[in-house]
């Protein structure tokens, strides 16, 4: 199995020539075989066949066609400037592709395969999560690695799960978390991730900052063009994994998105990079964020200890509080060389960050000065998850419990459980990964 590029390139190099695999096309080919084909020896293998079948000509059109065949959707990094100049295919790329129709008839598998997908995409955690049923190694899904245990760990399996996922309704990610919106023990965590879901799609392509975030303290880059980024080879790359066409979804490449354990302070972490519309200078920018999804606050926000406990753990005094002083510094040190979004995000009650209460005054005060403060565009997020008509509302289960919650205080009742509580929870929650 080829599941690490030193046990890669030197089979790659024995039947490519070093004119192709030294010049510019061939540095970019090696990095997008690397990030697409590393795993079973049939993935480079079969692309390398098919490499000599057409001539060893126009490598990056056929690698396109090659992850198109298996994942039904384009490439993203699809390496334009090299295929302008690359002739036609001679041959037609035809796969035998994963076992579908078998996964969908086996219920156990299907719900583990859909929690590990979630968990690498929004909760930060590696695809090579396990082990895994046996089965998902049978449906050809999962690989078999030490101590005989079933881990997904080829990024052309996990894409190719990844999109067929998305296409089964009841699956996908949306309808995965609208579920656990609607019990009151997991629904913390489903906000989380639906808020890492709205900033993934949001950002997997340039927009302004000001499209998704309301200011508070408006910085000069608020109307900067930023996308989201991972870091491959020592360089910032874009990366998609749940658009039409997916950019550098490897696991060479380091996450652009950090859910964080309670010793940091903010909830998540997001990289960025952001340049004005009119240069192409480019900037990291860090997205910190803190998630409320509570029912208790104003009439129309959360109230003013619940925003000012959240703006406290953007506040630098409060990252790696149980870091020893010389380890902590440095780690403070290498986030506050880039340009750092503080963010908060609420519903069904939003922060105002405009409140008059002193608490929060003195903890948006504390931040410093100069610092960049913002919360969700809401009316932006609202619209991303409620279709025309409410065919499709994700948030629904929120604004019940807001709903059952006030109707409750009319009447007198100071606690009220939700009452999707009492049914049986859904499927085990996914845990944060540690950094």
């Amino acid at each position: 199995m080829f599941d690490t590029w030193l046990k890669m390139e030197p089979f790659l190099k024995r039947y490519v020539p070093a004119s192709i695999l030294k010049s510019h096309s061939g540095y970019r080919l090696q990095q997008r075989i690397r990030e697409y084909l590393q795993g079973r020896f049939r993935f480079s293998a079969s692309y390398l066949e098919y490499f000599l079948r057409n001539g060893l000509e126009s490598p990056q059109k056929l690698l396109n066609e090659y992850i198109n065949a298996h994942t039904t959707c384009p490439p993203g990094d699809t390496g334009d400037s090299f295929t302008s100049y690359e002739r036609g295919l001679h041959i037609q790329v035809q796969i035998t592709g994963f076992e579908w129709d078998r996964l969908q008839l086996d219920s156990h598998a299907l719900q583990e395969a859909a929690r590990i997908v979630q968990s690498h995409l929004i909760n930060g955690q590696s695809p090579t999560f396990g082990p895994v049923t046996a089965r998902l190694v049978e449906y050809g899904i999962a690989r078999l690695r030490e101590g005989h245990k079933g881990q997904i760990v080829e990024p052309l399996a996990f894409l190719s799960l990844m999109k067929w996922l998305e296409n089964q309704n009841h699956l996908n990610l949306e309808a995965n978390i609208r579920l656990r919106l609607g019990f009151q023990a997991s629904r913390g965590d489903a906000y989380e991730e639906l808020i890492i879901l709205y900033l993934l799609r949001m950002l997997r392509y340039p927009v302004p900052f000001s499209t998704i975030f309301d200011f508070h303290s408006t910085p000069v880059w608020e109307n900067d063009m930023a996308h989201i980024v991972g870091r491959l080879d020592g360089n910032d790359v874009p990366v998609d994994v749940l658009g039409d066409a997916p950019q550098n979804p490897g696991l060479a490449v380091v996450p652009a998105v950090l859910v964080t354990s309670h010793l940091f302070g903010p909830d998540v972490m997001i990289r960025c990079s952001s340049s004005p519309s009119d240069s192409t200078v480019t900037s990291t920018v860090l997205l910190m964020g803190q998630f409320k999804s509570f029912t208790d606050g104003n009439k129309e926000s959360l109230d003013a200890g619940t925003i000012s406990h959240g703006l406290t753990s953007l506040n630098r005094g409060h990252w790696f509080k149980q870091t020893p002083s010389h380890q902590r510094q440095k780690l403070i040190n290498a986030i506050e060389k880039h340009r750092i979004l503080r963010f908060v995000g609420g519903y069904p009650l939003p922060p105002d960050l405009n409140l008059t209460a002193a608490s929060v005054s003195q903890a948006i005060e504390a931040l410093g000065p100069n610092v960049t403060l913002a919360s969700i565009k809401l009316d932006a997020f609202k619209a991303h998850f409620i279709s025309e008509g409410e065919a499709r509302n994700v948030l629904a289960p929120m604004e019940h419990a807001l709903a059952r919650k006030r109707e409750a205080s009319k009447m007198g009742i100071d606690d009220i459980k939700d009452s999707a509580s009492a049914t049986a929870m859904p499927a085990k929650k996914l845990h944060k990964k540690k950094v």
